[in-house]
């Protein structure tokens, strides 16, 4: 049958000299003996785009390195038993984890976006979910609960489907199948956002939490709140990119006395002829 396996819930983390921890915006409560570096997240431009847009992780992460001696580093917990720390190892299955769960990794553990669509979106884990794995080494991966504590459920092959409120999870192997199901009607499921529940099958662990982790009982709210959020964020972005555009194209024809634009097309120009000759 499925059993509660045991969750291991960190308040101090030790950090031998050299060694490091990637903490995401916000994370880190306090630290001692550590030196703070910022940088892009890891992977590809186009990686750390998607995992942002998608995934609603950040662009930057903060890396904290023990100096001599070592040190330690405590991440934001309001209860005890908010955070978990799961161990991969490159055998290991992934662990996929909801977006904005995620808190801390070692530098070793890979994250990836995976695009779940309406079917990850109504499971409760967003349009993207992260997984997390470890090509060599062992690594460690945190993650937290918004809202109550965490647990986890052992779920075994001869236990059959378990259902789980979609709502509370917070991340799964990722050799499990899971299922979306609803137990009550369309109009019920899409405006309260009840009814909704995931079936798993398979060998691997559910980590839940005790309190709802997306804050609303109204789904078609929800999609609206974050739809209007990330208008908001390109918006930004879109006024950034064309201040310094108009910026640099004034300070370029300042001093050359060239208008920017035309030189611009003269090089596009340039550039399709050069290739419709080779």
């Amino acid at each position: 049958m499925a059993s509660i396996a045991e969750i291991s819930s960190p308040h101090q983390i030790p950090l031998k000299e050299n060694e490091a921890l990637v903490i995401e915006p916000g994370g880190m409560l306090a630290h001692k003996n550590c030196v703070i570096k910022t940088a892009f997240s890891t992977g590809s431009l186009w990686e750390k785009m998607k995992r942002y847009t998608l995934g609603g992780e950040p662009l930057f992460r903060n890396t904290f390195t023990a100096q001599k001696n070592g040190g330690w580093i405590s991440l934001e917990e309001h209860l005890p038993g908010q955070i978990v720390m799961k161990n991969l190892k490159p055998k290991d299955s992934g662990l996929m984890i909801r977006r904005a769960a995620l808190l801390a990794s070692t530098p070793n553990v890979n994250l990836e976006t995976k695009y779940l669509g309406l079917t990850g979106y109504l499971k409760g884990q967003g349009i993207a979910t992260i997984r997390s794995t470890v090509k060599e080494g062992n690594g460690q991966v945190y993650f937290h609960a918004h809202d109550g504590i965490v647990r986890s459920f052992r779920i075994q092959p001869e236990d059959g489907p378990v259902t789980i409120d979609n709502d509370m999870i917070l991340a799964y192997s990722e050799n499990l199948e899971s299922k979306l199901k609803k137990v009550g009607g369309v109009a019920s499921t899409f405006f309260s956002g009840e009814g909704l529940v995931c079936e798993f099958k398979g060998d691997g662990l559910v980590y839940v939490a005790s309190g709802s982790q997306t804050g609303q009982k109204n789904l078609l709210s929800e999609a609206l709140h974050e739809t209007a959020k990330k208008i908001g964020e390109y918006t930004a972005i879109s006024i950034f990119v064309g201040s310094s555009a108009a910026i640099l194209g004034g300070l370029f024809y300042y001093y050359s006395g060239y208008n920017p634009i035309s030189v611009a097309m003269l090089f596009v120009k340039d550039y399709i002829a050069l290739k419709l000759n080779t």
